[in-house]
């Protein structure tokens, strides 16, 4: 059994750069010819997903496959995804230890859950590594919920253990009125972040912060029906142009049958 400690919130990370080698992974997407392409930028593309299960509702490898809700929530990102060209490919089933059901420190500094997590992920076959837990401690006074989180935006490309080599879902998680969030679109939303795509625009708190939007032309400010608008508690499921293009020109997203 796995012995965790809950850490203080908001604690910024401590950064140090002892000395040493560094080894450095470089991934480059050349630019696609052919009827599928637009000036080198591809207009298809395939990813394919890695999933990891830490038993939290019934799912495991072993179930995930006949799962009823874990594929309706493929389902869902599928057909989210197949506006901007994107399809899902080969899917890999994978457990990981159960004591991961409850992700704890996320925001603290040190080495936290989801970095102890992500590293789990070191021999996974190509594709996005996406993680299903139960849910995300949060420190006593946070408001709202997290539905998920995505290891980066973009996540590390083409380099699997590191600690930022996932994306987490909650699979238990309700949104504010006690709803049952939409887990498919839970999953397209952190997909996309992982792919390069920011929240469309920001939370201001009511003006207590700056208005921030995200630099694509084609995302209007506080679009709510986005898939990328801050509050996943929306429903929204729309992608547009720019944002298609982004995700599919990461290397993540292969084209032609190889990665």
């Amino acid at each position: 059994a796995r012995k965790r400690v809950q850490k203080s919130p908001f604690q910024p990370p401590v950064i140090s750069h002892p000395p040493g080698k560094v080894h450095i992974t470089v991934a480059i997407k050349h630019a696609v010819k052919g009827a599928e392409a637009t000036q080198g930028l591809p207009l298809l593309g395939t990813l394919d997903l890695n999933l990891y299960f830490t038993g939290a509702i019934g799912l495991t490898a072993k179930t995930a496959p006949t799962h009823n809700g874990l594929q309706s929530w493929l389902a869902t990102l599928k057909t989210t995804y197949q506006q901007i060209g994107l399809s899902i490919g080969p899917t890999s089933y994978h457990d990981i230890d159960a004591g991961f059901q409850v992700v704890e420190g996320v925001f603290g500094g040190g080495k936290s859950d989801f970095e102890e997590i992500a590293a789990l992920t070191s021999k996974s076959p190509w594709g996005v590594n996406m993680v299903f837990v139960r849910e995300f401690a949060m420190p006593v006074g946070s408001p709202g919920v997290v539905l998920g989180i995505s290891g980066g935006a973009p996540g590390p490309v083409a380099v699997h253990g590191s600690g930022r080599s996932a994306v987490i879902i909650s699979t238990a998680a309700k949104i504010p009125g006690g709803m049952a969030a939409d887990t498919g679109l839970v999953m397209a939303h952190e997909l996309g972040h992982y792919l390069g795509l920011f929240h469309s625009s920001e939370n201001n708190f009511g003006g207590f912060q700056p208005a921030i939007h995200d630099p694509l032309p084609d995302t209007p400010a506080n679009d709510k029906t986005n898939l990328m608008y801050f509050s996943a508690a929306t429903g929204a499921l729309n992608l547009s142009k720019q944002q298609g293009a982004v995700m599919r020109t990461n290397p993540w997203v292969r084209h032609g049958g190889q990665p």
